[in-house]
């Protein structure tokens, strides 16, 4: 049998581009969105274009992860 250990600091390319992906789609369909017509187009622009904004914000000034003892 094999003993599990925990990893620590290694995170796989899904991992790590996984938001960011994401978040570059939502801005892609915000763009679109945008371009294509009125109405509730606006509101899908504005949604989709405001959730990066959002979540620079919340990275920027939202809580700090505190650091645990090993």
């Amino acid at each position: 049998m094999t003993r599990r250990t925990k990893r620590t600091g290694t995170k796989t390319l899904g991992e790590i581009f996984f938001l960011p992906t994401v978040i570059g789609i939502l801005s892609l369909i915000g763009l679109i969105a945008a371009l294509v017509g009125d109405g509730v187009w606006d509101a899908v622009s504005w949604a989709s274009l405001g959730i990066p904004v959002i979540v620079t914000v919340w990275m920027i000034w939202g809580p700090r992860p505190t650091q645990g003892r090993n």
